[in-house]
């Protein structure tokens, strides 16, 4: 009983062995192959092609069943086998940026790097749990009201893939990432976005630009606590 009371929370699991210490432990040991995919490109995983890919730089939409769950850039690592929850051939990633690359890995040789390396156990898990929260995040997401979905999702984007501009606050959103994906991710039309954005720019929380727009994340705070 004591050891399961002492076993780390899903939170520190995903925190202690993280993504990022994974694939430094993996570079060390494996040469990834380079791969750059353009813009446009389906990515399907396949147990058939075996392969794991580490996202160098771009940024892809990852789609389950026709349905945009998640965005993923740099640092980031899909292609591993889910024996957990079975819905690996379910996720399809898109590019989005104008070219994607990546280093590229022989499925196998990275599960069996993972069996031998300590805490491989949780390393998996954590990977397991960050395609989870994939869905678990968008349905989170889908029970917020129009304009906070859309604060909420501006803010998370913004702070993963934005570059920072005057300032800690004001962040320049991912040109990659279009009205109409983020339209679809949030689940409404393009004009209700269009409307939410407006909200948005009146309470100067964004700023367009020249096909794209700035973001105040403090702003969207504001607006998410309020």
């Amino acid at each position: 009983m004591n050891n399961i009371k002492n076993m780390p929370t899903p939170d520190k699991i995903i925190t202690d062995f993280s993504q990022a210490d994974f694939i430094d432990i993996l570079k060390q040991e494996i040469e990834g192959v380079p791969k750059v995919f353009k813009k446009g490109t389906v990515i399907e995983e396949s147990d058939k092609e075996g392969l794991v890919y580490v996202i160098a730089s771009g940024q892809v939409k990852v789609t389950k069943n026709g349905e945009i769950v998640a965005f993923l850039g740099e640092g980031d690592m899909f292609g591993l086998p889910d024996f957990v929850v079975k819905t690996r051939a379910a996720y399809t990633f898109t590019v989005l940026s104008k070219e994607l690359m990546t280093e590229k890995y022989q499925q196998a040789h990275v599960l069996e790097k993972l069996s031998t390396i300590e805490g491989s156990f949780f390393y998996y898990y954590g990977y397991v749990q960050r395609r989870l929260r994939w869905l678990i995040n968008k349905e989170v997401l889908l029970l917020m009201s129009v304009e906070k979905r859309t604060a909420q999702a501006l803010l998370d984007l913004a702070l993963k893939f934005g570059i920072t501009e005057k300032g800690d606050d004001l962040v320049r959103f991912p040109k990659a990432i279009s009205r109409a994906n983020i339209a679809k991710f949030l689940n409404i039309q393009h004009y209700k976005l269009t409307e939410t954005l407006q909200q948005l720019q009146s309470m100067e929380a964004i700023f367009p630009m020249r096909r794209q727009f700035l973001v105040d994340t403090y702003k969207l705070r504001e607006i998410l606590e309020g």
